[in-house]
Formats: structure tokens, C-alpha cells, sequence
């Protein structure tokens, strides 16, 4: 696909628009870019805001929270939409495995269409759901061999800089 032209057929094929409508299809079309990012680009930070939604049409990115790999996003899967529809910032960082093309909206072009095209917000809600659960979930607790050991404060155990 060419830079900033995927047609409206191209859009309906990726998960997210594949129920909209050829009209709702042809307003996508001024709505997002084309783009391609190398290996290692950092495509959304932890703790950062969010800046736009991004759907992988090639590639693969890693998806991390707090330092541990959680997923990886591959063809058809999209990113950005826990930060733009709850208004927090990333909570995940997400970075290019390899040469990723993107279809991207600023956080301004997702809100319109996910106002105005219901079948692209129930796809988007479903998935923000699925991903707090997932993504968001708890942590499995830390295997006893790789848990940090700690001491007592000085003071607690008895011990003072004189002894």
C-alpha cells in the first residue's frame, strides 16, 4: 500500500472496519494516514499520552506494562483506543519487532469516527473491554526464585552504624 492511500476496500478488510458501511469506508479514507516505522520505533509509551490510534496492517509490534511483555500486535490489530476513549494516558508501551506499516488517526480523527460510526465504536468498546482484562488484569505472582529479597530496615533489626 502506498503512503497515506489505502482505498476503502483496503480499510474494510482490516477487523476493526470490517462492518462499516462503503460511505462510513470513503470518510475513513480522510481520516487516517499510511505510514511505515523500522524496527525499534516506539510507537506508544507507558504513562505517556496518547496521540493516536494505530491499526498494524504489516509487522509486528511489542506490547509491554511496566517492563513485561504482554502481547504482541500483528496484522489487523489495533492500538490507542484505552488511552482516547478513557482520556488517561498509554498504559502500555508499544514498540516495532520489525518493519511495521500503519494506518494511523490523530486522537481528534478517532473521536469523530468513533462518534459517528456505531459499528466502528461497538468493535472498539468490545476491545477496550477485552484489553483491561487482559492487559490491565492482574500480574501472576513472581516465582519465589525471581522475587528480590529485602531486608529489614536497619533500625528494625537491631543493627546501628556503630555496631
Amino acid at each position: 500500500m502506498p503512503q497515506g492511500h489505502a482505498s476503502a476496500h483496503e480499510l474494510g478488510q482490516l477487523p476493526p472496519f470490517a462492518h462499516l458501511s462503503k460511505q462510513e469506508l470513503r470518510l475513513l479514507e480522510r481520516l487516517r494516514t499510511n505510514i511505515s516505522v523500522p524496527p525499534g520505533k516506539v510507537l506508544a509509551r507507558q504513562g505517556h499520552p496518547c496521540l493516536e490510534f494505530g491499526i498494524v496492517v504489516e509487522g509486528t509490534a511489542r506490547v509491554t506494562r511496566d517492563g513485561h511483555e504482554i502481547a504482541l500486535l500483528e496484522s489487523g490489530q489495533h492500538f490507542g483506543e484505552i488511552g482516547i476513549v478513557g482520556a488517561v494516558p498509554n498504559p502500555v508501551t508499544i514498540v516495532a519487532c520489525t518493519d511495521v506499516t500503519l494506518e494511523v488517526m490523530s486522537v481528534r480523527e478517532f473521536r469523530t469516527a468513533h462518534a459517528t460510526m456505531p459499528a466502528l465504536r461497538d468493535h472498539i468498546d468490545v476491545q477496550i473491554d477485552r484489553r483491561r482484562a487482559s492487559w490491565l488484569g492482574p500480574r501472576p505472582p513472581v516465582p519465589p526464585a525471581q522475587r528480590v529479597r529485602t531486608l529489614p530496615p536497619a533500625h528494625a533489626a537491631g543493627y546501628t552504624l556503630a555496631s
